[in-house]
């Protein structure tokens, strides 16, 4: 069994058409993921132990959550690990 890629066989398909198959099937996989990359980098941080991460929407990045009232303390005990 080969692969075939619009009706042709791999072997017969020039370096110029293999690339950019290949680009193809990086840009699908790139905007399929792409809507979930800030949810599972939260879990990653959540379980690394970053539990006070948020998003900032203005500039679409992550950044800790400084404390509320002045004096507080968030200590995180890690359950997950």
């Amino acid at each position: 069994m080969s692969i075939q890629v619009q009706g042709r066989d791999w072997n017969k398909l020039d370096d110029k058409e293999k690339i950019a198959y290949c680009e193809s099937l990086l840009n699908d996989v790139k905007k399929s993921r792409e809507p979930y990359d800030l949810e599972w980098y939260q879990n990653y941080q959540f379980e690394n132990g970053q539990h006070y991460m948020a998003v900032n929407t203005v500039t679409g990045s992550l950044e800790a959550n400084p404390p509320k009232r002045r004096g507080e303390v968030r200590m995180v005990i890690n359950k997950i690990r």
